[in-house]
């Protein structure tokens, strides 16, 4: 199955830095999601999405690309039917981000 993954009308990616983590879409949204820097997966992660991304927002703050950092995020559901976290970490092959373990689809996914 194919993730339908979050991303603006446009089909872009939405930045890291200025996502409205406040907006009421992220409302107990949990998920799974990818952070990307150009063509490189940074970070594959999972979790309550606003929360986890503000986190990163900490994180990568210093980073020298921080502000074209880019982040898509799918759905606990959609999650679940298309891509746990380890399978999007197989998949994509995150820079960061390679400590989750255990089964692929974690209960609280």
């Amino acid at each position: 199955m194919v993730v339908n993954w979050i991303k603006p009308s446009n089909g872009k990616y939405y930045l890291l830095s200025i996502v409205d983590l406040n907006h009421e879409h992220f409302e107990n949204l949990e998920g799974v999601y990818i952070i990307y820097s150009g063509a490189s997966v940074i970070y594959v992660g999972r979790g309550e999405i606003a929360a986890r991304l503000l986190a990163h927002r900490q994180d990568f703050y210093q980073r020298s690309d921080y502000k074209t950092l880019k982040v898509i995020w799918a759905s606990r559901s959609e999650a679940i039917q298309g891509c746990g976290t380890l399978s999007c970490q197989h998949t994509y092959n995150p820079v960061v981000g390679k400590r989750h373990s255990g089964n692929v689809l974690p209960p609280e996914i």
